[in-house]
């Protein structure tokens, strides 16, 4: 679900995050009706960085993903790896990439582009969105299942968009048939290149809020 730490595509270099268990270290009710559940991953030694993230569910769904440094400075890639169901990504398109810059990396990492307009995926799709702001908004429109899915970021400067398609679902051992139709990944993130210089103890707060609506 989430990446922390520099993490280089297309090589044996994982994040670190995405290889350990993450601890449950509270669960709670709010008072206005959410239910609170923090998740955390403490640091192995003095150096390394540690992370917490926060589920409020209620209405929206908001994820809040805090990483401290440790003793030593680090460079911070990270990414809310979020896979929202959908009735045919065939039939989806995404709205708030209108004129941003990205790089796809679904062929080999192409030079930067422009989405011209609205994001209507046709094949294998992996692209890195870069924003001027640390503050936005993107929708997922669903013309199967009838709905809308509004994700918000907050100190994110990227988007990353991801399907593999028929092609490179095949050769993923957890994909079967075309359950590659039923998914589709926009993640909120800060990546290449908007990656974050923290200090020693120094804490970056990534958070995104998640809200579906009814569309005719």
């Amino acid at each position: 679900m989430l990446a922390v730490v520099r993490e280089q595509r297309g090589k044996e270099c994982i994040a670190w995050i995405r290889q350990e268990f993450l601890m449950t270290l509270e669960s709670s009710y709010e008072e206005n009706g959410e239910e609170a559940i923090v998740l955390s991953l403490e640091a192995k030694s003095a150096e390394q960085p540690s992370a917490r993230i926060t589920f409020l569910l209620g209405q929206e769904l908001q994820m809040i993903l805090e990483t401290r440094a440790g003793s030593e400075p680090c460079v911070l890639t990270e990414a809310l790896h979020t896979y929202f169901c959908v009735g045919d990504v065939t039939e989806c398109s995404v709205n708030g990439l209108e004129n941003v810059p990205f790089v796809d990396f679904a062929n080999g990492r192409q030079s930067q582009k422009v989405e011209e307009g609205r994001l209507a995926p046709h094949r294998a799709i992996d692209r890195v969105y870069t924003f001027d702001s640390q503050e936005g908004t993107v929708c997922i429109n669903d013309s199967i299942m009838k709905r809308a899915i509004e994700i918000r970021r907050e100190s994110s400067a990227s988007i990353i968009v991801w399907n593999p398609w028929a092609e490179g679902s095949a050769m993923m051992s957890d994909l079967g048939g075309e359950e590659w139709k039923r998914f589709l990944c926009v993640e909120v993130a800060n990546d290449s290149p908007s990656e974050i210089m923290l200090q020693s103890r120094e804490v970056h707060r990534l958070r995104q809020v998640i809200s579906v609506c009814s569309i005719n």
